[in-house]
């Protein structure tokens, strides 16, 4: 039993050591699935169609501050989305998996959307302004001395 090998071998189908652990879903992933569901494109949405989509959707609502590499974050949304079963990718064109009910529960589950939907004017808070009426005491004496 000198063996320096390991009892347990990984057969072909584990890919157990393959696994991607490291960080969680991409941060544009609720809304390039969104996009798709919007287009409404009966042969699927290219990833330019849906890029285009996303950003024309943050022009609009005026998002600050701007998202950066928005391109970047939505392909490696639509790859996650793939590998992951809920998108199927054809001939470069992005089709839905899942039906319209596991979309709703999918959207219900995650948190909002970094484009929020809803989105309200900031409240400017100010301070009052000084009235121009000065303190009795300062203006007797102020009086007093022009006298």
């Amino acid at each position: 039993m000198g063996s320096s090998q390991s009892k347990f071998k990984p057969g072909p189908h584990d890919c157990w050591h393959k696994m991607k652990v490291i960080g969680g879903q991409p941060k544009f992933l609720q809304c390039a699935l969104q996009a798709i569901v919007d287009l409404h494109e009966s042969t699927g949405s290219s990833q330019g169609r849906i890029i285009d989509y996303i950003q024309g959707v943050i022009n609009a609502k005026q998002i600050r501050p701007r998202p950066r590499n928005i391109a970047m974050q939505i392909k490696r949304a639509l790859k996650y989305a793939t590998q992951n079963g809920m998108v199927n990718h054809r001939g470069g064109r992005y089709v839905m998996a899942l039906s319209d009910k596991d979309f709703a529960i999918f959207k219900g589950l995650r948190p909002k959307d970094p484009i929020k939907v809803n989105v309200k004017p900031r409240k400017i808070v100010r301070t009052p302004k000084k009235s121009k009426r000065r303190h009795p005491n300062i203006t007797k004496s102020i009086k007093d001395t022009a006298v």
